[in-house]
């Protein structure tokens, strides 16, 4: 059985990649919908501001530790481990789920060609595997109604939303009520490194917990600043945190 922390005022869920897989099928089998959402050091930063998301994470089904900041401050502040089970490894093995089981997947977010090639990789890796549909992430809101309703209509199991954060926590919390998709998973940029438009830092490097600078070196432009203020303000949300346990 997985434990539920309280981790800086958002909750996570000290649980294995297995673990995680099991309770995907337990979802599905329930026929009730669940959400499934990563915490990382940008996630907690935005959270913070943000007490719609702060909500939102709370209150999800699963919230799972992507990222070794998460890790190490876990190891820090609660002197436990944890695994971390980062959203493109559980995208990958659920795909796998979804085929030895027989489920419906839907793939949701990105760019059309992306999400284009992410439907064709998968559907020439896994034969079997049962697309219930598919959709870029820029759409308009007269599209969205279409959207839904195909997803619903399909009967989808399983769905992966791959918008920005905290657009894609968001737009769950909005309508994975009325979609009654068992299980809807926040996987961010996962379509863009598994479909081979982004790298992924080697083995080593996700380790160390540098993955974040090996994203920034590819995307400068794009990333330097968030990382730059995502990464000071939660170093002072963590130290603000070590300084109220221990030196108040």
């Amino acid at each position: 059985m997985h434990e539920r922390i309280d981790f800086m005022g958002l909750s996570i869920d000290r649980i294995s990649m297995n673990e995680v897989l099991k309770r995907i099928e337990l979802f599905v089998e329930s026929e009730k919908p669940h959400r499934i959402v990563f915490l990382n050091a940008l996630k907690i930063v935005l959270a913070n501001s943000d007490k719609e998301l702060q909500e939102i994470i709370n209150a999800s089904d699963l919230v799972l530790a992507d990222g070794m900041s998460i890790v190490f401050s876990l190891r820090l502040l609660e002197g436990i481990q944890t695994e971390r089970v980062p959203g493109v490894d559980l995208m990958q093995q659920a795909i796998e789920l979804v085929e030895k089981n027989g489920y419906r997947l839907y793939f949701l977010g990105s760019t059309p060609e992306v999400v284009d090639r992410i439907v064709n990789i998968y559907r020439t890796k896994f034969p079997k595997l049962k697309i219930a549909g598919w959709h870029h992430g820029y759409f308009s809101a007269d599209e969205e109604t279409g959207i839904l309703r195909e997803i619903r209509k399909n009967r989808t199991d399983i769905l992966f939303v791959a918008f920005g954060s905290p657009q894609k926590e968001k737009w769950i919390e909005k309508n994975y009520r009325d979609l009654h998709v068992p299980v809807c998973i926040c996987v961010g940029g996962s379509f863009d490194v598994l479909s081979g438009e982004r790298k992924r830092a080697p083995r080593w490097i996700q380790k160390i917990g540098l993955e974040w600078f090996f994203r920034l070196i590819q995307e400068p432009r794009r990333l330097w600043w968030r990382y730059f203020k995502g990464g000071i303000i939660f170093v002072w949300l963590l130290t603000k945190e070590v300084a109220r346990r221990y030196l108040v």
